[in-house]
């Protein structure tokens, strides 16, 4: 049985707290996906002011400058959402929120990853079987370097 006593005003605020995250994780959404798209494809068939100098200098600005602030703000909410609804602290509960993190967080991404990278051997071996290439680690290794340098060149 809940001992706590339920005060409407506290029950308003975590409603419209909630509401104003969601909002916030929607616009922080669409400036991410403005971060990831190059605007010099989506006009390339226009001529005039939206080609060159004007347009570069606005993407600069607000994709690659303004947008930006998406990922920190994620991260702050994250943190926020994490702490919201302690009502004590101290080791015990912090080292359960952590036991919980691993088994929601970390198992599946190291379970995914090592899916991925058995798909990526098994291609792989099945691209020597038929003989359209030699395997070696270092071919491994040279996809993650390119998709890297791939990753950085984007950055700059």
């Amino acid at each position: 049985m809940n001992t706590r006593s339920v005060n409407p005003q506290l029950s308003d605020n975590r409603s419209l707290q909630s509401e104003v995250i969601s909002w916030l994780r929607f616009s922080f959404a669409c400036l991410i996906v403005m971060i990831h798209v190059d605007g010099n494809q989506i006009y390339e068939g226009f001529s005039g002011v939206w080609t060159g100098g004007i347009f570069d200098s606005f993407h600069i600005i607000f994709a690659q400058g303004i947008c930006r602030i998406a990922v920190p703000c994620f991260f702050m909410i994250s943190g926020f959402l994490y702490f919201s609804k302690l009502e004590k602290w101290d080791k015990r509960v912090y080292f359960e929120k952590e036991k919980k993190r691993v088994r929601t967080l970390l198992i599946p991404y190291i379970l995914w990853n090592a899916i991925a990278i058995a798909l990526f051997v098994a291609v792989k071996l099945y691209k020597v079987r038929n003989g359209a290439e030699a395997f070696s680690f270092s071919s491994f290794w040279n996809v993650i370097d390119s998709n890297s340098a791939m990753l950085l060149s984007m950055r700059t």
